[in-house]
């Protein structure tokens, strides 16, 4: 039978988890060749369902923040910080003939846009 694997977004003790969950013989199979390459950032097993949550970047809880506290250059630079140390690319959405609109985090991985609702 054929199959992909499956995304998934969850809370972490560290942030926002992005991963795929993967059948436990495919990753038999393969963790061989991707931990030592740092690929995988936390693994859990589901063993009554036969499959294996591996997670690929976290995204720091901190980029939510400014929805909370409000925004402030001073958290603006930590949240840039935290989220860099994590393998974030954090930049800016907009331009200055459209306007500022959000702010995106990049890795390898994936890509997260963040803006107000207003």
């Amino acid at each position: 039978m054929d199959w992909s694997p499956d995304f998934f977004l969850r809370l972490g003790s560290h942030g926002y988890e992005l991963g795929i969950s993967v059948h436990e013989s495919w990753w038999k199979n393969n963790a061989e060749r991707l931990e030592p390459r740092g690929v995988v950032k936390s693994i859990d097993h589901q063993y009554h369902f036969g499959r294996v949550r591996l997670s690929l970047a976290v995204l720091p809880y901190e980029v939510f923040r400014p929805f909370y506290v409000g925004w402030s250059k001073e958290l603006e630079q930590k949240i840039k910080e935290k989220s860099t140390s994590m393998g974030w690319q954090a930049e800016d959405l907009g331009s200055p003939e459209t306007g500022y609109f959000g702010e995106s985090y990049k890795n390898k991985y994936a890509e997260v846009w963040l803006r107000t609702l207003l």
